[in-house]
């Protein structure tokens, strides 16, 4: 089923072999993709409406605060270099498509590069 949605998205709508009873007659395979244009606005409000993940305390305590605030620069940072929310973006383009969508996040086996490696 996840195929088939992408395809739709993608303007593959047609089964092959109506294509090929089309191309018989000589009929142009003619498609008005209306599913693309839909899913182009949806992805452009997440783009628009997206807000940075922030880490928060639980706790009150002004300890835990300022822990949490250390904590989230990092965080940023990690994101930022990680590029987390080109990550974000695919994996709710591919949600809102095939109706599945993952971002992984993993410690970089390179020592020169950013700490952690988000796709």
């Amino acid at each position: 089923a996840a195929k088939v949605a992408t395809a739709y998205y993608d303007g593959d709508q047609l089964d092959p072999r109506v294509k090929d009873k089309l191309k018989q007659r000589g009929q142009p395979t003619t498609i008005h993709n209306l599913i693309a244009p839909t899913i182009d606005g949806v992805l452009g409000m997440e783009a628009k409406t997206r807000t940075d993940l922030l880490v928060c305390a639980d706790d009150p305590d002004e300890q835990m605060e300022l822990m949490a605030e250390a904590v989230n620069a990092e965080f940023a940072d990690a994101a930022r270099l990680g590029r987390l929310d080109k990550a974000r973006s695919e994996a709710y383009g591919s949600q809102i498509k095939a109706g599945v969508g993952f971002v992984e996040a993993y410690r970089n086996p390179n020592p020169f590069g950013p700490k952690y490696k988000i796709k």
